[in-house]
C-alpha cells in the first residue's frame, strides 16, 4: 500500500498553529534558518517560532519522570546512608557494652586476635543474617517499583550485591574498631569499666 498524504488547509483548522517535523542530519540552527527562508518565500506572513530538536522535545516530555527518579534516588541514598550510620552506631555500642567481658577474657589469657575473631564472628553472624532477611524483603518489594524503573530490571543483581557488600563492610568495621580499642585496654581497667 503506498503512503497516504492528506492535505488540510491551515486556515480551515480549528487550531491556528501548525507543527512541522523535519528529519535531517544537519544541525538544528541551520535547519531553522533554511525553514525560515523557505516559509518566507511561500508566504511572508507566516512566522516560524519555537524551533526545537527532537532531543529537546523528548527531554521536556520526560522532565517530570526524570525529576521523580532523581528525587527517589536522593531519598534512597539518604536512607542508605542513615541506615549505615545507624548500623555502625548500634554495632559499635554493642561491642562497647562488652568491654568488661573482653577484659575478663583477656585477663584469663585470651589473645587479642582470638577476642577480635570472636567479636567479628558474632557481628558478622548478625550482619549476614540481617542482609539475608533484607535481601528477601527487597526481592519481594521490587515488584511494586517496576513501573518506576527505566532500563534496569527490578531484581538487578549488581545493586543487590553492592548494597549487601556495603552493609556487611560497615557492620564488620563497626565490630572491629571498638573491639580493637577494647583489646588495647588494660584488663584491670576493662574489669572496672562497669
Amino acid at each position: 500500500m503506498p503512503p497516504m498524504q492528506v492535505y488540510s488547509p491551515l486556515w480551515e483548522a480549528t487550531n491556528p498553529s501548525a507543527c512541522i517535523v523535519v528529519r535531517t542530519s544537519l544541525p538544528a540552527d541551520r535547519v531553522a534558518s533554511d525553514m525560515r527562508a523557505l516559509l518566507k518565500g511561500i508566504d511572508p506572513a507566516i512566522a516560524l517560532a519555537d524551533v526545537r530538536s527532537m532531543t529537546q522535545i523528548v527531554a521536556e516530555a520526560s522532565a517530570d519522570r526524570r525529576f521523580q527518579t532523581l528525587l527517589l534516588t536522593a531519598f534512597g541514598g539518604m536512607a542508605l546512608f542513615l541506615s549505615l550510620v545507624g548500623l555502625y552506631a548500634l554495632m559499635a555500642y554493642s561491642v562497647q557494652q562488652r568491654t568488661a567481658e573482653i577484659g575478663i577474657r583477656m585477663a584469663l589469657g585470651a589473645s587479642r586476635s582470638s577476642v577480635l575473631r570472636l567479636v567479628l564472628r558474632q557481628g558478622s553472624t548478625l550482619a549476614f543474617g540481617g542482609v539475608a532477611l533484607g535481601f528477601a524483603c527487597a526481592w519481594g518489594v521490587t515488584r511494586l517499583l517496576t513501573s518506576l524503573l527505566f532500563e534496569i530490571k527490578p531484581t538487578d543483581p549488581t545493586t543487590f550485591f553492592v548494597v549487601a557488600i556495603l552493609i556487611c563492610l560497615v557492620a564488620l568495621a563497626a565490630c572491629y574498631f571498638p573491639a580493637r580499642r577494647a583489646t588495647r585496654v588494660d584488663p584491670m581497667v576493662a574489669l572496672r569499666y562497669e
